[in-house]
């Protein structure tokens, strides 16, 4: 059968560069001051839905946040304590591993704040920072949802490994470093969760290369194209506030998630690559570009304990 159109021949280099070079141009146009008012009147909204989360001390799903263990995190012996700072003779949730992220939450890099791991021997080094380990635990956390959580003060995060029974990593128990300046005293854990109903912000053709503006934030897609390990699209957004994935449909109508939401950050622009195995280009009728809003739910002031109590 003869193709309607012949694949399009493109690098991934090539791609990643057509999809920055649009971002550039269209962005400062999507994001001008003639958003409507209803628009305005959306984000007014949203961050009253944020503030509101941000006083409850549950999710909407029934779960809430459970502070297991806060710990040291250098070359001496770890020494445990709970949320009230009363030391712990052990561990619910013993943490087992770690590796180091050099970045922020929204994926800058921290070059000021050099930082080394060596497995084995439980060493990091930081300029004046001091390391403790936060272990939590999320009841009831729904099978689809996405998580993010930050520490109040934090100047850079490594996650962790949590093993549970011989699990490891089992639904609902997350592990974290943080590097807090000396003098801190305390912490408060801000805790994302995402899930639910997902919210199309904006849609392109497989053939289609477009740029779009909404409440204030602009979207960019690539052309679709073949890669070896599948259809492939390059989305460049500032979304960064929402949880983000992009899908495509089959020409049946037939939704298909993307292979992982990875991807990288340049100032006020994300740009991810999203691969679709199994399928080609011509397979797809179009893309859509989703979104759905964290519910966030804080802890009270956590002790960082500067001269953690001894071993019980």
């Amino acid at each position: 059968m003869t193709k309607s159109h012949e694949p399009l021949r493109i690098t991934r280099g090539a791609a990643f560069t057509a999809a920055v070079s649009l971002l550039l141009v269209f962005l400062p146009l999507l994001t001008s001051s003639n958003a409507q008012q209803s628009d305005n009147n959306a984000a007014d909204e949203q961050k009253n839905r944020a503030a509101e989360a941000g006083a409850k001390q549950r999710f909407s799903f029934g779960g809430k946040v459970e502070v297991l263990a806060l710990g040291t995190h250098g070359p001496d012996d770890s020494r445990w304590w709970a949320g009230d700072g009363k030391p712990l003779k052990s561990l619910p949730a013993p943490l087992i591993g770690c590796f180091v992220r050099q970045t922020d939450e929204r994926g800058n890099k921290l070059a000021s704040l050099p930082v080394s791991w060596r497995n084995g021997g439980d060493t990091v080094n930081a300029a004046n920072v001091v390391w403790r380990r936060i272990i939590v635990r999320v009841d009831g956390l729904p099978d689809d949802a996405d998580v993010r959580w930050h520490s109040s003060g934090a100047h850079a995060t490594g996650d962790g490994e949590v093993s549970v029974e011989g699990q490891t990593n089992p639904k609902g128990y997350f592990s974290r470093y943080v590097g807090v300046p000396p003098e801190q005293k305390t912490t408060t854990i801000k805790f994302g969760v995402a899930t639910g109903k997902w919210t199309t912000e904006a849609e392109v053709q497989r053939f289609g290369r477009t740029a779009i503006g909404k409440q204030n934030h602009g979207i960019v897609f690539s052309e679709g194209f073949d890669m070896p390990n599948g259809a492939t699209i390059i989305v460049s957004h500032d979304y960064f506030d929402q949880d983000v994935r992009v899908v495509a449909f089959d020409k049946q109508g037939m939704l298909h998630d993307s292979a992982g939401r990875g991807g990288a950050s340049g100032g006020k622009v994300h740009q991810m690559q999203a691969t679709f195995p199994k399928l080609n280009r011509d397979d797809i009728d179009h893309f859509e570009f989703q979104t759905r809003e964290y519910e966030y739910v804080e802890t009270a002031a956590l002790p960082l304990l500067i001269d953690p109590p001894a071993k019980p």
